[in-house]
């Protein structure tokens, strides 16, 4: 009744397919014309920007040029003013000559004229005198009332310019020369005040010098101090700077650490008995520091004692030696003998019982392969393989033989290690020392050994033995010794399907009908008679397999045969996806799943 729904369906599957089909070719399409535009957009978008680079250049030289044209006309400007300023220089300089020339004529002509007027006034007064002659004047006296004229004219200008020294003699003469007997008066009491005055000051000044020479002595004493406050301050300066100071840094911020210093001592004593006292300090320290690292010469950083072996600061070495003081004066080395003691005691104790935990596993492993055998025996449907056995040995392993050597070493002596009790004796310590030798040789192997954790499968070695066709392998450790390629691969799928089986049975007491699916890869490294053979082998315990092999070779022996192919995402281009395709499918006949 669904045949024509499942026929609709499928019609509209195949024209989805159709489409899809379709539009996948479309969409190549379009990805190519996607990518020739976008490369003809690059062309082009080069194409532009060449062009604007090359405009670019354009401009650039035009700049230039203009940049050379400016810059030859500011140097032309500049040529022009400077003719210019030297045009202008040279006419001023011109003009100015001019105006000299012009002033020494007009003075030359002045002196000229003068000695001309000169002479011209003599010659007036020559005809003046002989007019007068003529007229009848006395030209002689004439002569004369003119050099008395001339005579008195000079006196009265020599009148004229000491008339201030005769009015300032006047003045001296009305204040002092007249006062000259009561000045010599006056003289006479002065000097006797003088005198009284005299004795007084000298008084005054014997008691003043008296205080001055008091009140200096004063002053030097203070400034002797002063000057030792100084030194000391220079001295205290650097002294701040040595190294002796950073050691006394915290005590010299304590004020009321220095108000217990002796006050009479100077600064200057105090400081080098500081620096005689670090210097002994420092002579002790390195002394210390040799000591310490001599003595540290003899423990790893992984001491039982949990001393520090890597020691930098000053502080760490005095940390140190007041510890170790400490640990001498409290006798604590007692203390961790009886702590090591009790520890390897216990360590030993814990390896005995966790090897005996396991070993106890040995009989489960024992159980197992003997199933494993068993189920070999029962149901083999491989010809090339006869036989096939397993069998287990004691571990080849260097930590696991320790281990159960430890385990045995405990079981004798385990009431004998450790701190002393009732059941210790004389030959304890002999045991423990050799309980100790154990514990470091089994240090030593797992320092060597690269894994951090033992494994069950390391407590013990498997050996197998496989009869191929009439070749015997014998008892051997790995499956490459058995054959070729193919056998080893063979065997081991083998050993695992048994394997599984011996789980899967214990693991479906509760179910009937149980069945498991499992994945074989390269399956196609096997012939296929051996591929048919190991099919019935794992069906036949309800294991299905999923075989996975390049080439399919005999599909008549599967059920299904399925193609697997990767492609890409249609809703990300960037991830791809596997897709399974049904190829073959085996019906109405009974085969092997």
């Amino acid at each position: 009744k669904f045949r024509k729904k499942l026929n609709n369906l499928k019609d509209l599957i195949a024209e989805n397919e159709y489409s899809i089909s379709q539009n996948e070719y479309k969409l190549k399409k379009n990805r190519i014309d996607l990518n020739k535009w976008i490369s003809k957009a690059k062309s082009e978008k080069e194409i532009i920007s060449q062009k604007l680079e090359n405009n670019l250049g354009e401009i650039a030289s035009k700049k230039l040029k203009a940049e050379e044209i400016l810059e030859s006309i500011k140097k032309g400007i500049k040529r022009k003013i400077n003719l210019k300023e030297k045009e202008r220089d040279s006419e001023t300089k011109s003009l100015e000559e001019a105006k000299n020339q012009k002033v020494s004529e007009i003075n030359a002509f002045i002196s000229e004229n003068k000695s001309t007027s000169n002479k011209r006034i003599k010659e007036l007064k020559k005809e003046q005198t002989s007019e007068l002659d003529k007229k009848g004047a006395d030209t002689k006296r004439l002569n004369i009332i003119d050099n008395r004229l001339n005579n008195i004219t000079k006196d009265l200008d020599f009148i004229k310019d000491n008339e201030t020294i005769v009015i300032e003699y006047n003045k001296d003469k009305r204040e002092l020369f007249d006062r000259v007997p009561q000045l010599k008066v006056d003289k006479i009491s002065l000097e006797k005040k003088q005198d009284s005055i005299i004795n007084d000051h000298k008084i005054e000044l014997n008691k003043i010098n008296a205080k001055c020479s008091k009140q200096k002595n004063f002053v030097e004493s203070i400034q002797s101090k002063i000057d030792e406050f100084n030194n000391d301050l220079k001295e205290l300066e650097n002294f701040k700077i040595s190294d002796a100071f950073l050691s006394i840094k915290n005590h010299y911020d304590n004020s009321e650490t220095i108000a217990e210093f002796d006050k009479q001592k100077k600064a200057t004593t105090l400081i080098r008995e500081i620096i005689d006292k670090h210097s002994s300090n420092l002579q002790t320290y390195e002394e210390l520091r040799q000591s310490v690292n001599l003595f540290n010469g003899n423990f790893d950083e992984t001491n039982i004692f949990s001393f520090k072996t890597k020691l930098i600061t000053k502080e760490d070495f005095l940390n140190f030696a007041s510890d170790l003081k400490e640990f001498i004066e409290e006798d604590k080395i007692k203390e961790y003998e009886k702590r090591v003691n009790d520890r390897f005691a216990n360590i030993i104790h814990l390896i005995g019982r966790e090897t005996t935990e396991l070993n106890s596993k040995q009989g489960e492993i024992e159980k197992i392969i003997r199933k494993i055998n068993d189920d070999f025996l029962g149901k083999n449907f491989i010809e090339a393989i006869k036989s096939m056995e397993i069998k287990t040995l004691d571990s080849s392993n260097t930590i696991v033989r320790l281990l159960i050597q430890i385990k045995e070493f405990n079981d004798e002596n385990s009431l004998a290690l450790g701190k002393l009790n009732l059941f210790t004796s004389s030959e304890s310590d002999s045991k423990n020392q050799k309980a100790i030798d154990l514990l470091k040789q089994l240090v030593k192997e797992l320092e060597k050994s690269k894994n951090s954790n033992l494994t069950l499968s390391e407590s013990f070695d498997l050996q197998f033995r496989i009869i191929e066709n009439d070749n015997d392998s014998g008892w051997v450790e790995k499956l490459s010794n058995v054959g070729s390629n193919g056998t080893d691969i063979l065997v081991k799928a083998m050993i695992n399907i048994s394997l599984l089986n011996v789980f899967k049975v214990d693991a479906s007491k509760k179910f009937k009908d149980f069945k498991l699916h499992c994945m074989m890869d390269e399956i196609g490294t096997l012939h296929p008679t051996n591929q048919k053979g190991i099919l019935r082998f794992a069906n036949e315990r309800n294991i299905l397999l999923i075989n996975g092999s390049p080439t399919s070779q005999n599909a008549t022996d599967y059920k299904y045969t399925y193609k697997l192919a990767k492609e890409q995402s249609k809703t990300n281009s960037k991830k791809y996806i596997t897709k399974i395709n049904r190829l073959v499918k085996k019906v109405n006949t009974k085969v092997l799943n």
